[in-house]
């Protein structure tokens, strides 16, 4: 009757749907090929689907992986750690980094009661939430449980040499630029007034930014920029300058020398998949088992 239903099995896991006649896809990403079939459920019964799906992508040596993804110690997600890495598992993703808010919380555990480390890695990491300059990911993080959210890096009263510097002094080995510029709405890029010709910014001022006095509105110890976020056009819209290009933005860092690392991330907060976009990395082993954040990095 129209009625749709996702889920996250694992293999050999039971699935209860209401009874009827169902069509079935099931897929586990990009790389893989879609099983579809059909099953009718009676009441008070079950039925078995068997099937394999062929991995017709060739990856080999290089592993997937999505550097922003929020989980339960995002005070904007309600998704649990286990169903996060369902998700990952089920979108074929190699490694999930997680990037909760304010937070540097292990998922380990998460993911061994999930059952799912022969089909995901995992790398710790935080989304940065300053509100000025702006959000910034950092991973991987050691686990330091001194406090009830892990140590998270205090961005309090910081530009972006200070909060630069906190993520590295707490461990960091990558650091990410997010949402520079976000289609409608006015990211750090378009904040700033930034001139991709001289990729300087137009607005130099950070008291008038509310910023701190004495620090710099721009630095560039950053590792990552984000591309692409989300499904959202990485393309410039002449008619919107401000708010769109973060690619253009990308190739003009590039084109002068700054050698930052372009990924596409999902910045997903609940059920749906992460790793649609994702960045696919060279890696000494691909193996989900194997490959650690720490290779990535």
């Amino acid at each position: 009757d129209g009625a749709i239903e996702v889920r996250y099995p694992l293999p050999g896991e039971t699935v209860d749907v209401p009874p009827g006649t169902w069509q079935v896809w099931a897929t586990r990403g990009f790389e893989f090929s879609i099983g579809e079939t059909w099953v009718t459920i009676a009441p008070d019964s079950t039925a078995t689907l068997t099937g394999t799906l062929e991995h017709v992508l060739d990856t080999d040596g290089w592993a997937s992986v999505d550097t922003h993804v929020h989980a339960e110690a995002s005070a904007d997600s309600q998704t649990l750690g286990v169903d996060r890495f369902r998700t990952a598992a089920a979108s074929g993703l190699d490694v999930v980094v997680s990037t909760d808010h304010e937070a540097i919380l292990d998922l380990g555990p998460a993911l061994d009661a999930s059952g799912l480390r022969e089909f995901v890695s995992y790398g710790l990491g935080s989304e940065v939430t300053a509100t000025l300059p702006e959000h910034t990911n950092a991973w991987p993080f050691p686990i330091d449980d001194s406090d009830a959210r892990g140590a998270p890096v205090r961005w309090y009263e910081l530009g972006f040499p200070g909060i630069y510097a906190a993520e590295r002094a707490r461990g960091a080995r990558v650091i990410q630029l997010n949402r520079s510029r976000v289609n409608g709405e006015c990211g750090i890029l378009c904040v700033l007034d930034w001139d991709r010709g001289a990729n300087d910014p137009a607005t130099d001022d950070p008291v008038a930014l509310g910023m701190p006095e004495g620090t710099t509105v721009w630095s560039w110890d950053f590792d990552s920029f984000e591309v692409m976020n989300s499904n959202r056009s990485p393309l410039l819209d002449p008619a919107d300058p401000r708010h769109t290009g973060a690619l253009v933005d990308w190739l003009a860092f590039l084109n002068l020398g700054h050698r930052v690392t372009g990924v596409a991330v999902t910045d997903v907060h609940g059920l749906d998949i992460p790793g649609q976009p994702r960045v696919y990395v060279r890696v000494p082993d691909d193996t989900p088992s194997v490959v650690t954040a720490d290779d990535v990095a």
